[in-house]
């Protein structure tokens, strides 16, 4: 019960610091990158400091219009999504020249067909969260889905929050 209070607490800090904090680095143009586009909700990219601790967050756009940004290339790329339901965040590593899609959404879970009547009537108000990324060609269109391992805040020290 204590580390479930304390956890809750570890993601209202993390929740609360949309604007604070450390930008998430993007490379210069003259670096090597990687391309992320998000579709669907917005997503926080989240940059670290010299000690791996969480240091602050980036909004990156998700509608249809907004143009993929440059990420870091060969080093862990930390994503949150913190939708109105829903706190998730997960990473992967990103490599040069590889050109990603991220998609992040919650809502009402679809019904299970081969559920009885009876059960279907228990599970009428699930909620899911859903956040996924995708490997996509130079056309945009997918090729090869990407392995997100879920990460989680820890406390490590008294102003250290690290995400395993």
């Amino acid at each position: 019960m204590k580390s479930t209070i304390i956890i809750a607490c570890l993601g209202a800090l993390l929740a609360g610091c949309t604007t604070l904090g450390k930008p998430y680095p993007f490379p210069k143009d003259s670096e090597p990158s990687a391309d992320l586009r998000v579709s669907g909700a917005g997503v926080y990219l989240l940059s670290f400091n010299e000690k791996d601790c969480y240091a602050g967050k980036t909004l990156v756009d998700g509608n249809s219009d907004a143009a993929p940004v440059k990420i870091v290339p060969d080093k862990p790329l930390v994503i949150s999504y913190e939708g109105d339901g829903c706190m998730m965040q997960a990473k992967f590593t990103p490599r040069q020249g590889t050109h990603y899609l991220m998609v992040a959404q919650e809502g009402r879970a679809p019904s299970d067909p081969n559920r009885s009547w009876l059960s279907a009537l228990g599970h009428v108000n699930d909620y899911q969260c859903i956040m996924a990324a995708i490997e996509v060609d130079n056309d945009g269109h997918p090729a090869t889905p990407v392995k997100l391992r879920k990460v989680s805040p820890r406390q490590k020290g008294l102003t250290c929050i690290k995400l395993r």
